[in-house]
Parts: structure tokens; sequence; C-alpha cells
């Protein structure tokens, strides 16, 4: 029977026959045995409780109960970067542009990065050839998840898995080649070996400190940037199908790729409508500064109870944040963040002994506006839903006698809205702009005495109070709309956004 168990010290010389199968290019499983002998020890240190998290590592190994044969070892930091600097490369874009010239590149970049630090490290995967059957290299993988899952405490919220790069038998790497060779003046396997044995100073007196232009690199380290040598691509599998995302970083001596995950708790009925993928394009795409930016995760336990979006379970203004204490995983340490970016921040939680989620959900009451005043106070725009449930009024009346910025509440009648899956929020969306900025939008679309009129007068005119099966069959329908949209967008000096508008555009 194969079993995976915690690394013994007699251990040590079956880890170095692994290290002699690995072909290079595993800086943690060097054939050194005072290194792997002081991993052993430093494990073992980890399981008894007398380390710090900086320190703290498991290491386990693939066993034959039977033979005692020793064919597999993987491995899990706790929290890399906090005692020496853990570094990669983000690959990212800088633009250059001229609108004079009209010219415009946008340049894939190589920035030096310490964003893992303190994630939790999934590393040290190596099985055995001759073992590389009947799925042994999968439970080796799946073994790690499993630990982590039952002792999700010990462990950070970001993981983060470094993949080998492309290196040939010969231990060429065309990236290393085209880049770090130029700055380390050593061959890769040099490299690895002092990284291995954890001499690392090295890294951070000669690696180059300034963004590195990809293009300026060779066609052949282009090509490899990001991408795995194929010993390694069932293991890339594995982790991609565990949940792991490539989000454009790499390993700075083979250009490997870093894959990583957030420890979370997924929604157990229902699917998250929103991913960490689409919120981190949106930063990356915006330009948003990655220091800014705190990626929070919605509570799965709320999603399976009806709160598919965010604003069902919180509500924002400038500095104050109005939630309910079940709207976030890890919620205490996300505040606790909130406190160290946002001058001034205070959250409002409301407790779930005052008003449960189900309640919350039910009444609208995070699906609310807050809104600033003159006087610095915030006003709480709510649904009448709030105010018809007896537990929810109580809390909010008590709510605004408190010391906080909420000092007011004014109750709208939006039941047709309701009844359609919109509240105050879908009102909400608001930007701040600068009077430069405001004079670059279109007036036409500012809101104000004549606009609301004229706007009043198009919804009382073109949306009808009744559509039934028969109208859809109606081509006067296609056209009606169609109207209303025209006189819209001429309202609103929009210009001919839809193709119907166009010259040229079929009728139909």
């Amino acid at each position: 029977m194969r079993v995976i168990r915690p690394v013994e010290h007699a251990d040590i010389a079956a880890l170095m026959q692994l290290a002699g199968k690995t072909g290079g290019g595993l800086t943690s499983l060097p054939a050194n045995e005072a290194t792997l002998a002081a991993r052993i020890e430093r494990a073992l240190k980890t399981w008894s409780g007398e380390l710090p998290k900086g320190e703290q590592g498991y290491v386990f190994v693939l066993e034959d109960s039977e033979t005692g044969e020793v064919g597999g070892i993987c491995a899990i930091e706790v929290a890399v970067g906090l005692n020496d600097p853990w570094y990669n490369y983000r690959v990212g874009t800088l633009v250059h542009a001229s609108k004079e010239l009209n010219v415009y590149n946008a340049l894939p970049t190589l920035f030096l990065s310490n964003d893992h630090t303190g994630s939790s490290e999934l590393c040290t995967l190596f099985l055995d050839p001759e073992w590389r059957k009947e799925g042994n290299g999968y439970l080796l993988s799946k073994s790690r998840f499993m630990f982590m899952a039952a002792f999700r405490d010990k462990f950070n919220e970001k993981v983060v898995a470094e993949m080998r790069g492309v290196i040939d038998e010969h231990g060429y790497s065309p990236f290393w080649q085209s880049l770090g060779k130029r700055f380390f003046s050593m061959d890769l396997s040099r490299a690895d070996f002092l990284c291995g044995t954890g001499q690392k100073a090295f890294i951070a007196e000669l690696m180059p400190k300034h963004p590195i232009y990809t293009h300026f690199l060779s066609e052949e380290a282009q090509a490899v940037i990001g991408e795995v040598h194929p010993q390694t691509a069932p293991a890339r599998a594995v982790l991609e199908k565990e949940g792991f995302r490539y989000r454009h970083y790499i390993d700075i001596f083979d250009g490997g790729p870093t894959l990583e995950c957030d420890n979370e708790i997924r929604p157990a009925r229902y699917p998250a409508r929103q991913s960490r993928e689409a919120s981190e394009a949106v930063a990356r795409l915006n330009q948003v500064n990655p220091q800014q930016v705190i990626f929070a995760q919605q509570n799965p336990e709320v999603i399976d109870q009806g709160v598919f979006h965010n604003d069902v379970i919180a509500v924002s203004n400038r500095q104050v944040l109005f939630c309910h204490e079940a709207a976030f995983a890890r919620q205490k340490v996300l505040i606790n963040q909130l406190r160290t970016r946002v001058d001034g921040f205070m959250a409002i939680e409301v407790p779930a002994g005052e008003v449960s989620v189900s309640d919350a959900v039910a009444t609208y009451l995070f699906n609310s506006q807050l809104l600033s005043r003159d006087d610095g106070s915030m006003l709480l725009v709510l649904p009448r839903e709030c105010q018809d449930h007896v537990g929810v009024w109580r809390y909010l009346n008590k709510l605004v006698a408190e010391d906080n910025p909420i000092s007011a509440m004014q109750v709208f009648d939006l039941r047709e809205s309701m009844a359609n899956g919109g509240g105050p929020a879908c009102l909400r969306l608001r930007v701040v702009l600068t009077e430069e900025e405001r004079r670059a939008v279109n007036p036409a679309v500012m809101m104000n005495d004549a606009l609301f009129t004229a706007l009043n007068a198009w919804a009382d005119r073109y949306y009808r109070d009744r559509l039934t099966a028969a109208d859809l069959a109606d081509p006067l329908l296609l056209r009606e709309g169609r109207e209303a949209l025209d006189v819209l967008t001429r309202l609103l000096d929009l210009g001919a956004v839809y193709p119907f508008q166009q010259t040229g555009a079929a009728d139909g």
C-alpha cells in the first residue's frame, strides 16, 4: 500500500536518491546531505511548534508500506519571504505613446516583485520516475490540499506554487541564458545549488533592479516565459484542476510560471457570480496601483442564502463600510487591511443577532444608498421593506441614535423595482470627478431640473404598463422600442450609438 506520511530523520538516504534523479532545476531538493538533513529537522520542529511562522515548513514522503521504500516527496512552506525576500517577476505592460506622432506601443515588461510575501507555498513535489503510474503523482499532490483543508488556520489566505520552467536534458534554460546569466555571471546549475543550500544573498545583490522589456530577450527566451518543463505539465494540470491559476508571475531563474489560488471555502449550493480573475483583470486593465487594491471574497455561506451580489450584504460611502457581520470571508482580516489603507476608515457591522442574513436579503437592507450630507454626516436611503420589518426597523433606529456617521434615514416605496430585482443600490453607482474631468463629460447627461422633466416625460410616453406574449409578435413593438431609444439618445446627446441609427444599417 502507498501511504503519505511526515518525513523522518531516517529518510535522509531516500531523499538523497530522489534528489539525484531530479535532473536539476528543483532548487528545494538539492543533492546536498547537510541541506536535506536541515530541511528534515526544520519540518520536525514545525510539527512540535518550535518555530516562528516564517520558518515553518511541512515535508511529506510517499512510502510503500510493505517494503518501506520512499518514492516521492512533497512539501508546504507556511509563509514565504518573511525571513529572506521571495522574488519573482511580474509579467506586465508598459505603454509608450505619443498623440502628436500617433504612436502607441504596449510593451510586455518584467517587473521585479515581492508580491507573494507571506503566502503559503506548495513546493518540492517530486516523484521517482519508476513510481509515475497508478495515480501516485495525483495522490502526492492531492495530499497537500487535504492537509491544508484539515488545518486551514495554519496557512495563509494566498497559496502559490512555483512550476519548473523549460530546461533541456543538459541543463540549458533559454530564459536564464538570455537574462539571468547576464547579471549573475554563473551557470543556472550553480545558481540553483546556491539557492537550494540556503545561500540566497547573491540574488538581492546581483539581480536587475529595473523593469526589463521582454522584446530585448531572445525569441527563444520570450517563448518559454510562463511555460513549464514537460515533466512538470501533469503537476500543473493537477493544480489547475484544484483552482490554481497563472496570474502572470514567473520564476526569476528559468521563467517558469508561479500558479496561485486562495485558501478559500467555496459555496456549496450556488456558484459565485464574480471571480477573483475577473476582478484582477479589471484592476490591471485600468492600471490601478496594486498596492492600493484589496480583492475581498464574499462569504460563500451567504451566497448559499441568496446573497448573489455584494450589494445585498454591504454598502459603502467614502470611509464608511456598512455591512453584515457575515458579509465577507475572513472579515476581521479584511477590515484590518482597510484600516491600514484608508484614512479614518470605519466599519459598521450589523450583528446576526439583531438582523439575520435572511432578513437582510428579504428587506434589501444593504441594497441601499449611503449618501454624504453637507454637515459631514451620512444619509441612508432605504426601501420601505426595511420600515415594514419590525426587527430591521428597530436596529436602524438604534443605529442612527448611536455615535457614527449615519445620522438619518429616508424611506422610499420601490416595490415595483424590488419585484424586478432592483433596490436603491441600482441608483448608487456614481463616480467622483475632478473639475477637469467633469468638463470633459458630455454635459447633456448631467442631471438637472430640465433633464429630469424630459426623462420623466420620455418614460411616461414609452414605458408600457403591461407586456403580453402577443405583443412580442407585433412588429410595432420593435419600431416603438427603436423610437424610444432614438429619442433617448437625442435627449442625452449621445449620437448614433445603436446599429439601427447608423447610416446603412439594415432594418429588422
